[in-house]
């Protein structure tokens, strides 16, 4: 078997190698040239998957080691026989991670207090779900708005509009549609924006065509919304500087990036493609991964102090923020590939669960294993 798989998938060549023969790309490069003798693809969102692709080539299985779908033609994979997976839930804990820890350095700025806050999660699928978990642990009061879900999962009840506009942090975790009973495409546009709290925070990990930027852009200037945290844009790697400059946190599409949840994906790539092969996957991300990344000691420290040294040992959020902004100090034909190095040459970011702490604090312990802290030592 022949797989094209682009670079950016963590491990791709170790995963997939026992399968065949492996073409690494980049995902921007992949064009019908390249898979005309290829059995199987694997990409991330970047690579539009469609009949322009794929026509004309033997490809048989297609995976994307994401979570989103919206760059796969569903109608021309079912139409020819092709095979599908994708890595749904395999980095909900990583974009749940940064969403933690976004709270908290708004916290920190004294923009929210995280333990009278209103959080409206936008979607509670495995992203969402995960969100909310953290959330609580926080202390957060948290409300889920997920009409489809609750359309088709007895016991799920959504939350309606009029609580979601109570709510003085608005996390989106929705997929980018534009047909069916729920379009999401510039879902958040300048209505919704006139709707929310006045002074609330809106978070995006979701897709940049979910908000309609330009939109977004006027509400945070002209102060109705008090701030934004983006990690997705319309039109990336194209990154609008007048709408990063009124965010307070800006980063280049990498909140599911941790090393741990990339490599999720890989291995649920590999899965898919045994199962296409007819044969055992013999990978694992317990082949790519040390067990514990470090040890963090909070004693001392006061219950919040402790909870952002913890949670900014393991990711320091803010420093991908700073790495955006700097592509602003390249001339503006460079930005575009700055965007997707900083994609391409990420940092092996760990998650919360390979980390241990060291604390005296019985509530601070509590709230670290909430996130996922899992290898607990109390002092």
């Amino acid at each position: 078997m022949t797989i094209v798989a682009d670079e950016n998938i963590a491990s791709a060549s170790e995963a997939f190698e026992q399968f065949g023969e492996v073409r690494l790309l980049s995902g921007r490069a992949i064009a019908q040239q390249h898979l005309i003798e290829a059995d199987a693809l694997v990409v991330r969102s970047i690579t539009q998957v469609n009949r322009e692709l794929l026509q004309g080539t033997r490809v048989k299985f297609v995976g994307t080691a994401t979570i989103g779908t919206d760059h796969i033609d569903f109608d021309f994979l079912e139409e020819n026989g092709i095979a599908f997976a994708d890595a749904a839930g395999g980095g909900a804990r990583s974009v749940a991670e940064y969403v933690a820890a976004g709270l908290l350095q708004l916290h920190g700025k004294g923009m929210i207090d995280i333990r009278s806050a209103k959080l409206a999660v936008v979607g509670v699928g495995a992203i969402g779900q995960k969100i909310v978990d953290f959330s609580q642990a926080l202390g957060m009061e948290v409300i889920q708005y997920d009409p489809p879900r609750a359309e088709n999962e007895v016991g799920f009840v959504s939350a309606s509009l009029t609580n979601l506009f109570q709510a003085d942090i608005v996390s989106l975790s929705i997929p980018l549609t534009e047909g069916g009973d729920y379009p999401t495409h510039h879902w958040v546009d300048e209505k919704f924006l006139e709707s929310v709290k006045p002074g609330a925070v809106l978070i995006n990990t979701a897709r940049g065509g979910v908000v309609h930027s330009e939109a977004l852009r006027v509400s945070l200037a002209e102060k109705h919304l008090s701030g934004a945290i983006l990690d997705v844009w319309e039109g990336e790697p194209e990154v609008p500087r007048e709408l990063l400059q009124l965010c307070q946190l800006a980063t280049p599409h990498i909140a599911g990036y941790s090393q741990d949840g990339k490599l999720k994906g890989t291995e649920m790539m590999a899965d898919g493609l045994a199962r296409f092969a007819g044969v055992k996957n013999m990978w694992s991300t317990a082949h790519a991964l040390p067990h514990r990344a470090g040890t963090i000691d909070l004693r001392g420290l006061d219950l919040f102090e402790g909870i952002r040294k913890a949670t900014e040992t393991a990711y320091n959020i803010a420093e991908d923020d700073r790495n955006l902004r700097e592509l602003f100090s390249l001339p503006p034909n460079e930005r575009r590939a700055g965007f997707d190095r900083l994609r391409k040459t990420y940092w092996k970011r760990r998650e919360f669960p390979a980390w241990e702490v060291l604390a005296e604090d019985p509530e601070m312990l509590s709230i670290l294993n909430g996130l996922g802290f899992k290898k607990i030592a109390r002092a």
